[in-house]
């Protein structure tokens, strides 16, 4: 059995960081670190403390300067949510090079031009985990569109929100925005919006009635209001998954981005601090017409296929090459050597990547 080191593991993660290591590496010769980036103090409300993580990981974890074949221990760092978005962000790129032998986040890879650098969404790790398959993506897709399916317009209220907001972050000021225009409609103002998070906390069943189970509490709602806390990178956290799950229509706010190729953007309501009468309208039209958003599905064609290449497959071909085991899904890919070369990182170069600059 491998022996296996968390550092600051966060609650919500145990299980699910369990199982990875048990599913890619049950068998592997060398001990494992894993590395969360958190602070101990920051770690329950998700939010990265930056100089914690300037101060304490980058100064006491010493470099590695041997090659990973003359060593025990492989380390990896994971974090699902945004470190690089403050000015230390070149300090947090080194540390990811240096300290670690691979590193996977929330950021696009060119605001972390390191080859040992992989961007895995946290929407992705809420749905299909660290390590799934093709035919698991596409399987938990299959789960979301029937659950979609079963009509959240029936529900007997209009839009729930489990969204907690830090001042250092933007969502607060897109929520009471959203608040706002709700509350300023002639209709809409007669639809409570309930709040179950510490923001404009308004319903206690979260805790009092579901335990904390955000999925079973929004299923009360046809619509879930869901912004990021930043809109920026293709930072795509948990919360569109957790309306998905719940079965409800997002109202959202963000940088899809990257996602986008994957994401059916017509099954969702976007959110435009430019445009702000643009939701107003479009939920309007859903409430109408419910089918025509319905009828939209909630990922694209092939999604489950694109995923797995864009975002699981270069994870899978960078540890295959440095720890030289196979670990790739090679259905629907063709060739196994051909497809390993595909997601390899050999022609990724750092020098070849856009220019690392602070808060870009």
């Amino acid at each position: 059995m491998t022996e296996v080191k968390f550092f600051n593991l966060p609650p919500a993660y145990k299980d699910l960081a369990q199982q990875t290591v048990q599913q890619i590496f049950p068998h592997f010769p060398k001990k494992l670190e894993i590395y969360f980036p958190y602070s101990k103090g920051f770690a329950s409300l998700g939010f990265t403390n930056l100089k914690a993580f300037k101060d304490f990981y980058i100064q006491d974890i010493p470099e590695y300067r041997e090659p990973l074949s003359k060593r025990d221990t492989l380390r990896i760092c994971y974090s699902p949510v945004s470190v690089v978005s403050s000015p230390i962000s070149s300090e947090a790129a080194e540390y990811c090079s240096y300290h670690m032998d691979i590193a996977i986040g929330a950021e696009n890879v060119e605001r972390v031009p390191r080859e040992n650098y992989f961007r895995l969404p946290s929407w992705c790790v809420r749905l299909f985990g660290f390590c799934p398959t093709i035919a698991q993506i596409q399987e938990k897709i299959n789960q979301l569109e029937a659950k979609r399916q079963a009509n959240p317009f029936l529900r007997n209220e209009f839009m729930g929100c489990v969204q907690n907001s830090n001042r250092a972050y933007f969502a607060k000021g897109v929520l009471n925005l959203i608040n706002i225009s709700l509350m300023a409609d002639g209709v809409f103002k007669h639809l409570p919006v309930c709040f179950a998070g510490r923001f404009n906390h308004n319903d206690l069943r979260l805790t009092q009635q579901y335990a904390g189970d955000q999925v079973a509490y929004l299923e009360n709602f046809t619509f879930c209001l869901c912004p990021e806390r930043l809109n920026i990178h293709s930072i795509v956290g948990q919360d569109l998954a957790i309306a998905w799950e719940a079965g409800c229509i997002p109202l959202y706010w963000g940088d899809l981005g990257l996602d986008q190729e994957f994401i059916n953007r017509k099954a969702l309501i976007e959110f435009s601090t430019v445009e702000r009468q643009q939701h107003l309208k479009a939920l309007y039209h859903a409430l109408a017409e419910p089918e025509a958003i319905l009828s939209q599905p909630i990922f694209n064609e092939n999604a489950a296929q694109l995923i797995y290449q864009r975002i699981y497959a270069p994870i899978y071909a960078y540890l295959s090459k440095i720890l030289q085991v196979d670990i790739l899904d090679y259905s629907d890919l063709g060739d196994p050597a051909r497809a390993a070369q595909q997601f390899s990182h050999d022609e990724a170069k750092p020098e070849n990547w856009f220019i690392f600059t602070h808060n870009t």
